[in-house]
């Protein structure tokens, strides 16, 4: 079949079209800055390999990382953090408290390009430990290869508790994650309270 996409003016087959890199639009991601595009990015990443995100405001909670997987930012690409996800889990190691979360060991997790990650913390609880970007990997067991973490080009801003987590553990358990963070800018991070603070 022979398709026109939507603003080009160039017909295609649909054995070209899927030859190309895969965009976040192509799983139903809408980037406009209101609609929820979490389901959109985890469709994506269930398929890992390098995913591009176009120019746009992408609103996500919590999307779980189980494949390498490489988010291609081209300029103008914001990462919202849902507004009211930012809530008190109890434990650093649940799923909803990054909104990138690896949670299996010996992946690559990339986000490249140029982005901004808007923690969007004025319509959040501000309550750690939650607010992360991202959270890599660590179960407490022997690790039987490397688990990579690659930032390049990101804009950190309005963020509640923290923007990367990793965490270490016992040498004799092999934690084993590499860590590249490059040409990054971290700012406008407030402390959240303790988890076990009072509500006022």
């Amino acid at each position: 079949d022979v398709i026109t996409s939507t603003g080009s003016t160039t017909p295609r087959n649909m054995t070209d079209r899927w030859a190309d890199t895969p965009n976040v639009k192509d799983f139903g991601a809408v980037g406009n800055g209101t609609t929820d595009d979490t389901a959109a990015f985890q469709l994506a990443a269930a398929i890992g390999g390098t995913i591009l995100v176009t120019a746009g405001t992408y609103v996500i909670s919590a999307v779980t990382i189980t494949t390498s997987t490489e988010f291609h930012c081209e300029p103008g690409v914001t990462f919202l953090r849902k507004a009211s996800t930012d809530a008190s889990s109890g434990s650093y190691s649940s799923v909803t408290s990054s909104m990138f979360y690896c949670i299996v060991d010996g992946v690559t997790l990339s986000f490249t390009g140029r982005f901004t990650y808007d923690g969007n913390k004025a319509n959040q609880t501000q309550t750690e430990p939650t607010g992360f970007f991202v959270r890599m990997y660590d179960s407490g067991v022997a690790h039987t290869t490397n688990t990579v973490l690659l930032v390049e080009n990101g804009r950190f801003t309005n963020g509640t508790s923290g923007y990367i987590l990793v965490k270490g553990d016992a040498a004799s358990k092999e934690f084993r994650t590499l860590v590249y963070v490059i040409n990054c800018t971290f700012t406008d991070c407030m402390p959240g309270k303790g988890k076990d603070d009072p509500a006022t």
